[in-house]
Order: C-alpha cells, then sequence, then structure tokens
C-alpha cells in the first residue's frame, strides 16, 4: 500500500491510494472461512496491519492537529459573532441604568434565616455588581468605567468574609472621586461586649 502525502496539509491522498484487490479478496476469504490462514498469509496480512497501523496513526495526528485548529477557529468565530450582539449596541449610559434595575431587584439570601432579606450585602462576591462583571469584557469595563455604580449604597454586615478588606478596597479603587455610601448593618450582633 502506498501513499502520497499533500504537502500542504500533510493528509493522506486518499483518490491516490490504489485499492489492494489481492489483500481485500484474501481477507474477504480468511474471514468468511472459506480458505485457511496459510504462513505466506501471514507475513502478508502483517506487513499489511503495519502499514494500515502506520497509516492510522497519520490520520490519528492529522485529526488532532485539525481538532485543535477547529477550537481555535471556533472561539474566533464566537468572539467576532458576539460583536454584534444585541446588548452591544446600548448606549453604555442605558447599560449602567439597567444594572442599577438589577442591583435593586437583586434577591440576597439571608443563611441565617429562611427567607430573603431585605438587602444586598456589599461583601458578597456573588451579588449582583460582583456577577454582572463576569458576564462579559463589554460588561466589566463598563462597570469599571462608572464609579458611581461602586460607590452607590454600599452595605456591609456580619458575619464579615474572610477577604473583607480586600473586597472593601476593590470598591474604594473602583468609586474614584466619588462619595461611597456606605451602611454597616449589625443586627442580631450585641455591640455592648467586647471584641
Amino acid at each position: 500500500m502506498t501513499s502520497v502525502i499533500c504537502n500542504h496539509c500533510g493528509l493522506v491522498n486518499a483518490f491516490l491510494l490504489p485499492p489492494n484487490p489481492s489483500c481485500s479478496g484474501l481477507v474477504s476469504e480468511l474471514l468468511r472461512g472459506s480458505r485457511s490462514l496459510l504462513d505466506v498469509d501471514r507475513a502478508f496480512i502483517d506487513t499489511e496491519i503495519t502499514k494500515l497501523q502506520e497509516l492510522k496513526a497519520r490520520y490519528d495526528d492529522k485529526l488532532q492537529e485539525i481538532q485543535l485548529r477547529r477550537l481555535i477557529v471556533l472561539e474566533q468565530l464566537e468572539n467576532h459573532e458576539s460583536i454584534y450582539a444585541p446588548i452591544r449596541r446600548l448606549p453604555r449610559d442605558i447599560l449602567i441604568e439597567i444594572f442599577r434595575w438589577v442591583w435593586d431587584a437583586w434577591p440576597a439570601v439571608d443563611p441565617n434565616e429562611s427567607g430573603l432579606s431585605e438587602e444586598c450585602d456589599s461583601l458578597d462576591v456573588t451579588g449582583p455588581l460582583w456577577v454582572l462583571s463576569r458576564v462579559c469584557g463589554f460588561w466589566r469595563d463598563t462597570l469599571y468605567a462608572c464609579p458611581a455604580s461602586w460607590a452607590w449604597y454600599v452595605v456591609v454586615r456580619p458575619p464579615f468574609p474572610k477577604h473583607a478588606r480586600e473586597i472593601l478596597r476593590n470598591y474604594l479603587d473602583r468609586t474614584g472621586d466619588h462619595i461611597l455610601s456606605l451602611r454597616v448593618s449589625c443586627k442580631g450582633i450585641d455591640l455592648t461586649k467586647e471584641g
């Protein structure tokens, strides 16, 4: 079995691979049981198996290369098509207003109660600003470019998360020159105790 490899892509040109009728006929006869396997046949079949395994390995390599290239193309295609997404046509000020509506409507679950709490804890990174900033680069840039979004009604309440200081630092960094509207809620905390 001879093979011709394309200089451009490295694939074996299937049209130039001559069919091997003696091999096909022999294999067919052996598989049907109409002929017994001779020692001469073994050497021929072993040679054909080696050639086919080499050809399969080449195809496997090329298939893997094509799949990797395809993934890159699919990612680029998705990025290019997302440019035309309807949300990108909205002016940033309207998008920021939508974000504010999301913030107002965002339900916050209090782990100490079975129902919803009345306000969202700003230190919770699963809150609206944090989630919205992870949707896409355009939304993140829009939120980061609007310091008022980060300065508006920041609510913190115990128990404070492990990284509370870093989270508050992010709020301060992103508010710029805007006045930070900070509210610390201490419901259920006895402030007269030491510590």
